[in-house]
């Protein structure tokens, strides 16, 4: 708590302001098996959850709101076995809020939304602000812009369909991340197979396999790193379908779609965070590359995201903050930068304020753990970026601090 006080003083000398945000508590921790997680469901570890936050608003209650506010808990989540539905978890927000607002009604409170980005209507008419996290560029994003989809798709949902003009040489690459049991996958061009990939069946270290789930049972899936499938087409074409083959296979999921052709190139990111409908898209591509999809909820842009966030605000009246955005290291730099620029551009639109990340997702890092980082083998740094040193202990991503600098008001 003297680190605490200390930070806020020094922090009201600068005009500061300070979030105080819980990521780890008994029975709850942001990264760590999901299987240790049951405070939504313990009312014993709820009870700590609500006498932790009385504790903090007693301890902090002459600290005025605009120094201070809480964050809840961070990411919410529920276990393996049991999935949190918002009912449950708004339910155990409201003791915290109604403690905390019982003795400082003042206090600016956030709760996390659920998936990242789902907002919680249970939650609207609790004078809180709801915080979203934006991690939508996925690893090597090497084009931009991009559009999302679901990448989970299951056989009973039905078959992914991509409709338009095709010619010969059109080049569709599959990036596969998981595949159930042992199969094909299958590509059809106005109904008629042109090509098949097996998959399922890999020992870990065998053709990208680096992950095996549920081994042995009829669950059993196999996860891949840089499996990538791809086919080039030797005639035209209007409508392309992918189809899972084999009785014991029944789904599969996707990193990503790729179509290239003379006129454009166009990119898929599959992603169950920014799409959450598992339907399958039936998707049209038009002559300059532009994606539309028939099927409702399966197809989101950047700007898609953001709109539906300010949707919620303009509905409910609650208001919204991005209390951590961030890009992976792993992506292109001139893609890192344009999507920066384009997701400020689209929260400065909608009046919606934001925070990044930093270390290996945002633009300031931390000497100390960017050299634990480089002991371990693993990237950090962006490749092309240029890195200032500000300080003795940190340095900047100078361009995408530039990107960021544009957006604030200096």
């Amino acid at each position: 708590m003297r680190n605490l006080d200390e930070l806020l003083t020094w922090c009201a000398q600068y005009g500061i302001h300070v979030c105080i945000d819980l990521h780890n508590m008994p029975g709850f921790t942001t990264d760590a098996d999901d299987s240790n997680d049951s405070m939504f469901f313990d009312e014993e570890q709820q009870r700590l959850f609500v006498a932790f936050w009385s504790f903090m608003a007693n301890y902090f209650q002459d600290v005025p709101p605009q120094l201070l506010s809480f964050n809840l808990l961070n990411e919410p989540h529920g276990s393996d076995e049991t999935e949190l539905d918002s009912e449950t978890y708004a339910a155990v927000m409201q003791l915290a809020i109604d403690v905390v607002h019982d003795i400082t009604p003042e206090r600016v409170i956030f709760v996390d939304m659920l998936s990242l980005s789902d907002p919680v209507y249970e939650l609207a008419d609790t004078d809180t602000v709801q915080s979203a996290h934006l991690y939508f560029l996925y690893e090597e994003t090497d084009r931009w812009p991009v559009e999302y989809i679901n990448g989970f798709i299951h056989r009973n949902n039905g078959e992914l369909t991509l409709e338009g003009d095709f010619s010969v040489g059109t080049e569709i690459t599959f990036d596969i991340s998981q595949f159930h049991a042992a199969g094909a996958l299958a590509l059809y061009a106005d109904g008629v197979e042109i090509a098949a990939y097996s998959l399922g069946g890999e020992s870990i270290g065998e053709n990208g396999c680096v992950e095996i789930g549920e081994p042995n049972t009829d669950g059993e899936w196999f996860g891949y790193e840089g499996r990538t499938w791809t086919v080039r087409l030797e005639s035209d074409a209007e409508t392309l379908v992918l189809s899972q083959e084999g009785e014991d296979s029944w789904w599969y999921r996707l990193n990503s779609i790729t179509i290239d052709t003379e006129d454009y190139s166009v990119r898929l990111v599959g992603s169950n965070s920014v799409v959450k409908s598992e339907a399958v898209p039936r998707l049209a591509i038009a002559a300059d590359g532009s994606v539309s999809s028939d099927v409702a909820n399966t197809l989101c842009s950047l700007n898609d995201m953001v709109e539906m966030l300010h949707g919620f605000t303009q509905e409910t009246g609650t208001l919204i903050m991005v209390q951590e955005l961030g890009f992976d290291a792993d992506n292109d730099y001139d893609v890192t930068l344009a999507a920066a620029d384009d997701l400020l551009a689209a929260l400065e639109a909608c009046d919606i304020p934001w925070c990044s990340w930093c270390g290996e997702h945002g633009y300031l890092f931390d000497k100390r753990e960017y050299q634990a980082y480089t002991m371990k083998g693993e990237r950090f740094l962006r490749d092309g970026a240029e890195i200032e040193d500000v300080g003795e202990y940190w340095m900047v991503d100078a361009g995408l601090r530039d990107v960021f600098r544009i957006y604030i008001d200096m």
